[in-house]
C-alpha cells in the first residue's frame, strides 16, 4: 500500500511538471509583447494654453479702458494638448492647432510642476510647431527618432500624451494604413493607425516597439477609432525649415487653377484626361512670364506627371522658391515644355494677437439695480484674477479694506494700489457666502502655477 501511495503520489508530480512546462510554451507569446517601458513618457510632456480666439463679439458696456472690456472679452480660452522633446537643447515637437493664437503656454512633465514654454515657428499646412523650453529645467531626455518609412500595416504602435487631460496616458495599437492623404489636409502623408487617441492626445507621439518616435499624433476620427500621425521624418524637416526662418518658405508658380476632370478635357479638346488646369495666371508672375495662360494644362511638373492620386496644391507648394520648374503643358493642340521660375507664395497674414490686457484680468461694471458692489463680468484664463480664485458673476463688495457700493467707488478704492503695483485685497460676495481675495495686478504678477 505504501508503494501505491509513493507511486500515484509521484504520477501527480509529473503531471503537475507537464502541465507548467505546457502553460508556459501558452504564454510565451503574450510574454513576447512586451509593456512599454515608463522611460519612454519621461520625453512627453503636457502643454496648458491660454489662447486668443478671434474674431468675437464684445460685451457692450460703457467703462474706461482700465476697467473696461478686456481685450477679446469672453474670447479667450483654454486648451490641453501634448509635446515631446527632440533635442538636448530644449527643443520639441507639438501641433499647430495647439499652440495656435497663443497668448500663454507652459509644459508640465511628470512633476506636475509648470514651466514656460517659448514658440520658435509653426506651419498651419503641416499642423507642426517647434517649441523650445529651457534646457536648465530639463531632466529628461529627448527621444529617439525611429524610421517611418519602414513601417508596415500591422506594426504595433503606442501613442502617450494627455489625452482629456490625464497626463502620461499610454496606449496600444497597431497602424492600420500608411501614406494616407486626408481631403483636408494635402501636404502631409499619415501614418494612420487605431491606437485610440483622444482630445488632448494632439501634439504627442508615435512610438514604435523599440521607443523610438516615428510620427506626431495631430488628427482623429473617434466615432471610428482612427488616428492620424504626422511622420516624425517630416516634422523634423519642417522643425529644421521653422528654426532657420521661422515660416515654412512654398513655392508658387502665379497661377490658379483646378483639377482637369474627364468632361472638361473633352470639352477642351486635350488629349490628357487628368492633370491641373490654369484657370487664372497672375499679372506679372512667373507663369505669365513664361507664357502660360488660362486653360492650358499642365501634365507633368518636374518630369512627374500629374494623377489624381497627387495633390496638385501640395506639388507646387513644395518646390522650393528660387528654383527652377519644368511644366509639360498640353493647349492649342500641342504639347510642350516650359521653364517656369518659382517664387515664394505669399504668406497669410499674421495671426491676431492680443493686446495688453487690464491690469487685474477682469471686466467689471456696476451691479443689477437694487444690488451693491462691482459685479465681475468676466474673468482672464492665466490673469491675476483667476489666479487669485475670482469668478464671473462674484460681487466685489470690498476692495482694499474700503466699502465698494458701485464701479466707480471700486475704481477709487484700487487707484493708488495699481500705481504702486501693490497686492489688493478683496472682499467678494459669491451667492450667500463672503470670501477674500488678493489680487496681484499684472504689473507685478510672477508665474506661480
Amino acid at each position: 500500500m505504501p508503494g501505491r501511495l509513493r507511486f500515484e503520489r509521484r504520477r501527480i508530480q509529473i503531471l503537475l511538471a507537464s502541465s507548467l512546462v505546457i502553460g508556459c510554451r501558452g504564454v510565451a507569446p503574450v510574454l513576447a509583447e512586451r509593456s512599454p517601458p515608463e522611460r519612454w513618457g519621461q520625453s512627453v510632456f503636457t502643454l496648458f494654453v491660454v489662447a486668443q480666439n478671434h474674431p468675437c463679439p464684445f460685451h457692450a458696456i460703457e467703462s474706461d479702458d482700465l476697467f473696461g472690456p478686456l481685450p477679446g472679452h469672453g474670447c479667450k480660452s483654454r486648451r490641453i494638448g501634448s509635446g515631446f522633446l527632440i533635442g538636448e537643447d530644449g527643443s520639441a515637437l507639438t501641433n499647430h492647432h495647439v499652440i495656435e493664437n497663443a497668448v500663454l503656454v507652459e509644459a508640465a512633465f511628470g512633476d506636475g510642476k509648470r514651466i514656460s514654454v517659448e514658440i520658435v515657428g509653426s506651419d498651419p499646412e503641416t499642423d507642426v510647431a517647434l517649441l523650445r523650453l529651457s534646457p536648465q529645467t530639463l531632466l529628461s531626455p529627448a527621444l529617439t527618432v525611429g524610421h517611418p518609412e519602414r513601417s508596415r500595416v500591422g506594426d504595433t504602435v503606442f501613442a502617450i500624451g494627455s489625452p482629456i487631460d490625464l497626463p502620461g496616458t499610454t496606449n496600444r495599437g497597431i497602424i492600420s494604413h500608411l501614406n494616407r492623404v486626408l481631403a483636408d489636409n494635402p501636404f502631409v502623408a499619415y501614418i494612420q493607425s487605431d491606437v485610440g487617441l483622444h482630445p488632448g492626445n494632439s501634439g504627442g507621439p508615435l512610438l514604435d516597439r523599440d521607443g523610438h518616435v516615428i510620427g506626431m499624433n495631430t488628427a482623429l476620427i473617434h466615432s471610428e477609432g482612427l488616428g492620424f500621425s504626422v511622420p516624425i521624418d517630416l516634422a523634423l524637416r519642417v522643425a529644421d525649415t521653422l528654426r532657420s526662418f521661422g515660416h515654412v518658405p512654398r513655392g508658387s508658380l502665379g497661377i490658379f487653377h483646378q483639377a482637369l476632370t474627364p468632361d472638361l478635357a473633352i470639352a477642351l479638346g486635350v488629349p490628357s484626361k487628368t492633370g491641373l488646369l490654369i484657370t487664372d495666371v497672375l499679372d506679372g508672375g512667373p507663369a505669365a512670364d513664361a507664357g502660360l495662360k488660362s486653360g492650358d494644362v499642365v501634365v507633368a511638373l518636374n518630369r512627374r506627371r500629374l494623377t489624381p492620386e497627387l495633390s496638385y496644391e501640395a506639388a507646387i507648394a513644395n518646390l522650393e522658391p528660387g528654383s527652377t520648374a519644368l511644366l509639360d503643358v498640353e493647349g492649342e493642340g500641342a504639347m510642350r515644355r516650359m521653364s517656369v521660375r518659382v517664387v515664394e507664395r505669399s504668406l497669410p497674414p499674421p495671426p491676431f494677437a492680443a493686446s495688453a490686457s487690464s491690469p487685474l484680468g477682469m471686466t467689471l461694471s456696476d451691479p443689477p439695480e437694487g444690488s451693491f458692489g462691482a459685479l465681475v463680468l468676466d474673468v482672464e484664463p492665466g490673469g491675476p484674477a483667476e489666479r487669485a480664485g475670482l469668478e464671473r458673476e462674484d460681487v466685489v463688495v470690498e476692495a482694499a479694506r474700503q466699502a465698494v457700493r458701485n464701479l466707480s467707488e471700486f475704481r477709487a478704492a484700487v487707484t493708488s494700489s495699481l500705481s504702486g503695483s501693490e497686492p489688493i485685497l478683496l472682499r467678494i460676495r459669491r451667492g450667500s457666502r463672503h470670501l477674500f481675495a488678493v489680487v496681484v495686478p499684472a504689473q507685478n504678477s510672477t508665474n506661480r502655477k
